[in-house]
């Protein structure tokens, strides 16, 4: 397991425990009132049960943590019923398991506002989660204390044994061993007089021995002895010092909260009465309080990895021998036990609360191809020649329009190329920026439709012709190596050694021509400068607020020697794009490869014209997984929360590049994923001087996500 995924699981393990640990350590508490009168072996195992369930919470919260985080990265298996869904309607799209869904138009306000709160608490956690590595290393350094005192009480034991120790007189010896018969115990105890101990005291569990105080010689009568050497021969027969260990075990890994503490000390209270009510019930009760009662004179406080006759408070255990009422359970006192513990036991299984499941990418081999089809949006209102969903761009637009800088936001369907939201005015469509880390996709692309070989792709330091790389984001992101792990940590050293390995293969022409077969043309007299595509803007019309002929996108090669190709590697000084380009490689993507024109037109997206081929269809597959790796545990991680209760999961890239004027622009590109796994939309987000594209971009691209409409 990575360092960045074994903080992730640890964090979330350790933020839910806290409720956990609670809502069962109150559900014993009620258990305990209903069988007060019950056996103490039924209430002692019910507190062992509750620090089991506590400690086994957390790791499976943890467990959970770290398999969704790492569902998104491999190639899931597609569900059965998903695959007969698809068979059953090959050559068209589908029916999801949504598709009675209800229109946004139709969204009740309890609907809305309960996504908003959805999106409340998916931010929250996203700023929860950078707390995570300060979280999780006051842990630890809490465990190693705790751990430190652990160690000492086991070397204290260990003195115990083998200083100022003597063998017990032979009657002492042949009593002991006459116990253990009585009460079948097969292995040897060791029984030593010590000058240590004051009372008798049981330690080890392998080897175990008992310590009788050398003061209890003269002290306390035989018979007294005997009873208090029972006693502790009854804590072997149980197993007591094995319990005790995994207990103080326990407390280690959960020392910060109080209701582990209190339930642990419950542990040894009902542990003395389980022993308490063996010997009573061997013996009789009289002789045994005597027993005890005597003892008390010569109390001391034990050390933790021991078990001494006197670990209860002694007044209580003495009035709960001497009530002659019969200790049973009722049979409602166990049903309201089991009830309450299954309770604790069904809620730790959902750890992250309900909504939707992890993302899982279904794999091309498994799926049935999406081809193209007619436009059938669930939108209404509106222009009815238009494909344009008012609910969107009221969206997108409010969400802009607080902003200073404003932004662009397109949203495209994959399979069409049917525009539902277009935020931006068509001047500032047109308009270029550097795309930064977004542009890593065109070079995944390039680089998987080539087929080559990932070995060099690596995310280590690297200095190009004078100039040093640096990485924006930890390198640990990019676990794993290769171009998924490239995309997944955006590591910038990667993805420049591919820019210059694509270089050296390819020369810049033939990388120029690659651009260009992916739509972005170039610029500087390379291949294909100067082309503006005019076929492809054909359907496009100022008056459906996309512009007739974008300016030219420029990535500029002719002039640029190794140090400027770092910037084609990183997408910024040399690479400028439009975000609508963008959104139609994204498009392209998400419709396993084949591109089609943006269009507002409803009749035009109705009867699209042919597609046309700029990605093979595995390398469309992979990049759509790396992109849901992003946002599982990449950096976008936790920016689909806002999705939890929709039929939708978000996939998608960062992207962060310098500003003309100061600060950064920030990019988020994303595919909206139903639960069968196929990607359905396309959301572009470019927000002028807004940081990192993981932060208010990804966040905003969520949002709008949730509002998408069901596609039958």
């Amino acid at each position: 397991m990575s360092r960045d995924l074994l903080l992730f699981a640890v964090g979330w393990a350790l933020v839910h425990s806290l409720w956990q640990c609670l809502l069962i350590g109150g559900a014993l508490r009620a258990a305990l009132a209903l069988t007060r009168r019950a056996p103490a072996p039924v209430r002692y195992w019910l507190c062992c049960a509750a620090l089991a369930l506590m400690v086994g919470g957390m790791g499976l919260t943890a467990s959970l943590a770290a398999a969704s985080a790492r569902a998104s990265a491999g190639v899931a298996e597609v569900q059965a019923e998903s695959r007969a869904g698809a068979v059953a309607s090959a050559g068209t799209r589908a029916r999801g398991p949504l598709a009675d869904a209800p229109p946004l138009a139709r969204l009740q306000p309890s609907v809305v506002a309960l996504r908003g709160a959805r999106a409340a608490w998916a931010e929250a956690s996203h700023d929860l989660e950078r707390a995570f590595p300060f979280l999780v290393a006051a842990w630890a350094v809490g465990v190693a204390v705790f751990s430190l005192r652990l160690g000492r009480a086991w070397l204290h034991v260990r003195r115990l044994v083998r200083e100022r120790v003597a063998p017990p007189p032979a009657w002492l010896t042949a009593t002991a061993e006459r116990l253990q018969r009585r009460i079948r115990i097969s292995r040897p105890v060791r029984l030593l007089a010590s000058a240590v101990v004051e009372v008798p005291t049981l330690v080890g569990w392998l080897r175990p021995v008992v310590l009788l105080p050398a003061s209890a010689l003269t002290g306390l009568t035989p018979r007294q002895i005997e009873l208090l050497i029972l006693h502790e021969l009854v804590h072997v027969r149980r197993h007591d010092p094995l319990v005790n260990l995994l207990q103080a075990a326990a407390e280690v890994a959960l020392f910060y909260h109080p209701a582990a503490w209190w339930v642990s000390a419950r542990i040894r209270v009902e542990r003395e009465h389980c022993c308490d009510d063996a010997v009573a019930g061997l013996e009789g009760v009289r002789d045994y309080v005597e027993a005890l009662a005597t003892m008390e004179e010569v109390r001391v406080r034990r050390p933790i990895l021991a078990l001494a006759a006197d670990g209860s408070p002694l007044l209580a255990r003495v009035l709960r021998l001497v009530d002659g009422r019969p200790a049973t359970a009722s049979p409602a006192s166990r049903l309201a036990v089991g009830g309450a513990l299954l309770v604790a036991a069904a809620l730790l299984l959902f750890p992250r609360g309900g909504g939707a499941s992890a993302p899982v990418h279904t794999p091309l081999a498994a799926r049935t191809p999406s081809p193209v089809t007619t436009w059938s949006s669930g939108c209404s209102g509106g222009d009815p020649a238009s494909t344009l969903c008012p609910e969107l761009v009221r969206a997108a637009g409010d969400a802009l329009a607080a902003r200073r800088d404003g932004g662009v936001v397109i949203v495209q369907e994959v399979a069409t190329g049917a525009v539902l939201a277009n935020s931006a005015a068509v001047t500032d469509l047109a308009e270029t920026a550097a795309p930064g880390s977004v542009w890593k996709l065109v070079l995944a692309g390039i680089w998987w439709d080539q087929g080559l070989s990932e070995a060099a792709v690596r995310c280590t330091p690297l200095r190009v012709a004078g100039r040093t790389v640096r990485n924006s984001v930890p390198a640990k992101l990019a676990a794993g190596g290769g171009i998924h792990g490239m995309l997944v940590g955006s590591c910038n050293t990667a993805a420049v050694r591919m820019a210059l390995a694509l270089r050296d293969r390819l020369g810049a022409d033939g990388f120029a021509r690659e651009v260009t077969r992916i739509g972005f043309p170039v610029a500087g007299g390379a291949p294909g400068a100067g082309m503006r595509d005019e076929a492809f803007w054909a359907r496009s019309s100022a008056a459906s607020r996309l512009p007739a002929s974008p300016r030219l996108p420029g990535v500029r090669l002719a002039d640029a020697d190794s140090s400027a190709w770092v910037g084609v590697g990183l997408g910024s000084d040399r690479v400028q794009v439009t975000p609508l380009h963008v959104s139609r490689f994204l498009q392209a993507i998400g419709n396993g490869g084949l591109m089609l024109a943006p269009t507002v037109e409803r009749a035009a997206a109705a009867a699209p014209a042919a597609p046309r081929r700029v990605l093979g269809a595995e390398t469309a597959d992979r990049l759509q997984a790396a992109m849901l790796d992003v946002v599982r545990r990449g950096t976008a991680r936790g920016a689909d929360r806002a999705l939890q209760g929709t039929p939708w999961h978000l996939g998608g890239k960062t992207g962060t590049s310098p500003h003309p004027g100061g600060e950064s622009d920030g990019w988020f590109v994303g595919l909206a994923f139903d639960r069968t796994g196929a990607a359905r939309y396309s959301v572009v987000v470019y927000l002028p001087r807004a940081g990192s594209g993981g932060g208010e971009p990804a966040r905003l691209a969520a949002r709008l996500a949730a509002q998408l409409p069901q596609i039958p």
